[in-house]
C-alpha cells in the first residue's frame, strides 16, 4: 500500500478487541506454577521478592529494623538495647510460632500440654482425683493413635483434622482450611508473604502474572511489605474486576494516601503495561500500527518504559515514511540513541517546514521547502554539530525513500554537501603536559600495550621524540643507515634519571597540530646531509652558546611541558650538520659519564673558532 493512501485512513485503535475472557485464559496460560499460590512466601535470599535474613545465625525470618526480625528486635528492645553486635551472638534464634510444643508431663503420654504442664485428659484426671502430690498419684496411660499433620511437630493428633491441640485451636481460628494452605501458614508464620487470597479471583490472577514478570525482569526489588497498601486496598475495593477497567492515570488519583508512595505506584503501572501487553500482543504485526511504540514490545534492548513516539510527525504521510524508516534501521542494528537522534530530526522537519504539515503528499517537500527548513534550522539549531546530525538525519531519509522507493519525492528534494554547516577546527596544541609524558614512559603502562607494532612505535617516538611520520626508525632496533655516514646512532634508554634542563622556551607556531611534519625554512634541496636524521627533543642551540648550557637543553626537559621536534627559530642560523653531531655527542657523554671526553670538546671548541674549516675536514671523502 503506498503511502498517499496510507494518509488517507483513519488512525487504528490503539488498544485491541479482546475482553477479559480472552485475557483470563492467556494469563492461565502464561502463569507459572511457583506464583500460582493465593499465598506466595519468597526466600531470604531472593533478590527481587527477598529481604535480608535477620542477623541472628539460625533464625529463619527476615529482618525488618536494623538487620532483626520483628520477634528478636522486640526482645532486644525488652532487654534495653544492649550492645547488638554482642547480643546477636547469643540470642536464642528460637521465636514463638517456630518452637517446639512441649509434651504431657506424664510419662509415656505424647498428647500436647493444656493446664498444669498436663495434657486434656491428665488434667481432668488430676483435678477428679484432688490434686494430690505427684508420687501419690497414679495417672492412666493411653496408647497413640496419630501424630500431628504438621510437618516437625512430634505431637499425638487429637479431636478432628488430624492436628495436636494447639494446632488444632489455629487451624480453627484461620477458618479451617485445607491442610495444605494450613501447613504453609505455619511454615512461613511470621515471614513477609504476599497474601493474596482476600482478591477476586481475576484480579489475583493478575498480580501473581505481574509479579512473575517481576522476577523475570530482574530488575526491581518489589519487597511483600512494599506493596501491601496496594493488595489491601484492591482487597477493600469490591467494584474492581480487573486492573485494565481503569488507565494508569484514573489508578492514582484513586489510590489513597497509604498507597500512593513510590514503590506501589511503580507496581501498578509496571503491572498494566504488562497486561496490556498480553492483550494486544508483541513483535511488528501489532506494534507497527501504532504511533507509539514501546520497544520491550520489539525485542529491542532498552528499559522497561522505553518507547519512541512518532505523533508529533506531521502530516501523516511524512509519519509513515518516519516509521518506516525507523523500522528499516532497527532491522539494520542502529542504537536506540541514534534512532532517537534521528527522529526528533524529523519533527523538527515537520515543524520547522512552513506549510508542510498540512501538505497532502510528498510532493510539497522540493528543494524550495528544504532551503527553508535549513533557514530556519539555523536559528532554531545554532549549534553547527547538532545542525549537521539533523541534516545528515533529513539526508538519509530522503535517501533511503528513494533507494527503497517508499514513496514518489521531487527530483530536486535533495541535500548537498555544501548545505552542511561549517564547524571551527581548532588546532592541537604542540606541547604535551609533563605528566601525560611520565605516564606514557611508565614500563608498567607500556605492558597493557597488547599489540607489539604499536607498542614499538610508543618506544620509538618516546625515545627519539619523533613525531608519528617523521622517521621509521626506533631505538634497540638495528640501525640502517651506513656506518661511514656520520649520523648519530638513535639515543637509548638510560637507567640514570634525567638531568632537566634550566631553560623553557616558547614555541611560535601554535596553528600546528602534534603530528604534522617539522616546518623548515631551508629549502629542501639546500639542507645539510643529516638534516633527516633523528633529532633530540629541543632545538639545536646556537654554536656561539656555552657547550653546557647547550647540551642541557639538548637532553633536559621543560618544566611542566615536553616539546616535539620544536621549529628552528628563524632568527639564528642553521647549525652545520657535523657541529651539531658534536653537541649530540657531548650530551650524550654527560648523560652517560657525567661528563665530556677532552677529545669531544676540543673539537667542539676548534671548529666554534674556525666554523669555515669545517667542510675541508669533516666532511667525509
Amino acid at each position: 500500500m503506498s503511502v498517499e493512501a496510507l494518509a488517507t485512513q483513519p488512525d487504528r485503535a490503539a488498544t485491541g478487541p479482546a475482553g477479559h475472557a480472552s485475557l483470563l485464559g492467556r494469563l492461565d496460560a502464561l502463569l507459572r506454577h511457583e506464583f500460582r499460590v493465593d499465598v506466595l512466601v519468597p526466600a531470604a535470599d531472593d533478590p527481587i521478592l527477598g529481604t535480608p535474613a535477620c542477623e541472628v545465625s539460625g533464625c529463619v525470618h527476615s529482618s525488618r529494623y536494623g538487620g532483626l526480625c520483628l520477634a528478636h528486635l522486640r526482645r532486644w528492645n525488652l532487654e534495653d538495647r544492649p550492645d547488638r553486635r554482642a547480643w546477636v551472638a547469643s540470642a536464642d534464634p528460637a521465636v514463638m510460632g517456630h518452637r517446639p510444643l512441649q509434651p504431657c508431663q506424664v510419662i509415656g503420654c505424647g498428647y500436647g500440654q493444656h493446664q498444669y504442664r498436663l495434657c486434656y485428659r491428665h488434667s481432668r484426671a488430676w483435678d477428679k482425683a484432688g490434686r494430690p502430690t505427684v508420687d501419690q498419684w497414679t495417672p492412666t496411660l493411653v496408647t497413640m493413635t496419630s501424630v500431628c499433620a504438621l510437618p516437625g511437630c512430634s505431637l499425638w493428633a487429637e479431636l478432628d483434622g488430624g492436628w495436636c491441640r494447639s494446632h488444632h485451636a489455629r487451624w480453627r481460628q484461620r477458618g479451617r482450611p485445607p491442610a495444605a494452605e494450613f501447613i504453609a501458614y505455619c511454615t512461613s508464620y511470621g515471614e513477609d508473604q504476599f497474601d493474596l487470597g482476600p482478591l477476586p479471583p481475576q484480579l489475583r490472577l493478575e498480580i501473581q502474572y505481574a509479579i512473575q514478570c517481576r522476577v523475570d525482569a530482574n530488575r526491581t526489588r518489589t519487597t511483600p511489605r512494599s506493596i501491601k497498601p496496594l493488595l489491601d486496598h484492591l482487597a477493600v475495593d469490591g467494584a474492581t474486576v480487573s486492573l485494565l477497567d481503569h488507565s494508569v492515570q484514573d489508578w492514582l488519583a484513586r489510590l489513597p494516601a497509604a498507597a500512593s508512595t513510590t514503590s506501589p505506584r511503580a507496581f501498578l503501572g509496571f503491572a498494566i503495561d504488562c497486561l496490556l501487553d498480553v492483550r494486544d500482543g508483541t513483535g511488528w504485526d501489532s506494534e507497527y500500527p501504532r504511533d507509539v511504540w514501546l520497544l520491550r514490545r520489539l525485542g529491542v534492548a532498552a528499559g522497561h518504559g522505553a518507547r519512541l513516539d512518532f505523533t508529533p510527525v506531521q502530516p501523516r504521510w511524512l509519519r509513515e515514511l518516519a516509521k518506516r524508516w525507523c523500522r528499516w534501521r532497527i532491522s539494520c542494528g542502529i542504537g536506540l540513541g541514534q534512532l532517537r537522534k534521528d527522529l526528533i530530526a524529523i519533527v523538527r522537519l515537520s515543524r520547522l517546514t512552513p506549510g508542510l504539515a498540512a501538505s497532502p503528499g510528498p510532493a510539497a517537500l522540493d528543494r524550495a521547502a528544504l532551503e527553508t527548513y535549513l533557514a530556519q534550522l539555523a536559528v532554531a539549531v545554532p549549534h553547527a554539530k547538532t545542525r549537521s546530525s539533523d541534516i545528515s538525519s533529513v539526508a538519509g531519509l530522503l535517501r533511503a525513500v528513494r533507494q527503497h522507493r517508499w514513496a514518489r519525492l521531487p527530483a530536486e528534494a535533495e541535500l548537498y554537501p555544501g548545505d552542511y554547516p561549517r564547524r571551527a577546527e581548532v588546532s592541537a596544541p604542540r606541547a604535551i603536559p609533563e605528566f601525560v609524558m611520565n605516564q606514557l614512559e611508565s614500563a608498567d603502562n607500556l605492558v597493557r600495550l597488547t599489540d607489539p607494532r604499536i607498542r614499538l612505535l610508543v618506544e620509538i617516538l618516546i625515545r627519539t621524540g619523533l613525531r608519528i611520520g617523521r622517521h621509521p626508525t626506533g631505538a634497540g632496533l638495528p640501525d640502517p643507515r651506513p656506518s661511514g655516514s656520520g649520523l648519530p646512532p638513535l639515543p637509548q634508554p638510560q637507567d640514570a634519571p634525567r638531568r632537566r634542563g634550566p631553560h623553557r622556551r616558547r614555541t611560535h607556531h601554535h596553528d600546528r597540530g602534534p603530528t604534522d611534519p617539522r616546518p623548515t625554512t631551508v629549502p629542501r634541496h639546500q639542507r645539510p646531509a643529516a638534516t633527516w636524521a633523528c633529532q633530540p627533543r629541543r632545538s639545536i642551540p646556537h654554536p656561539h652558546w656555552n657547550f653546557r648550557h647547550a647540551a642541557q637543553a639538548m637532553d633536559g626537559r621543560y618544566r611542566g611541558h615536553r616539546r616535539i621536534q620544536l621549529p628552528r627559530q628563524s632568527h639564528t642560523p642553521p647549525v652545520p650538520a657535523h657541529l651539531r653531531y658534536l653537541y649530540w655527542q657531548g650530551a650524550r657523554e654527560i648523560r652517560e659519564f657525567g661528563g665530556v671526553t677532552r677529545r669531544c670538546l676540543m673539537n667542539i671548541r676548534y671548529f666554534q673558532a674556525r666554523p669555515l674549516r669545517l667542510s675541508r675536514e669533516l666532511v667525509p671523502r
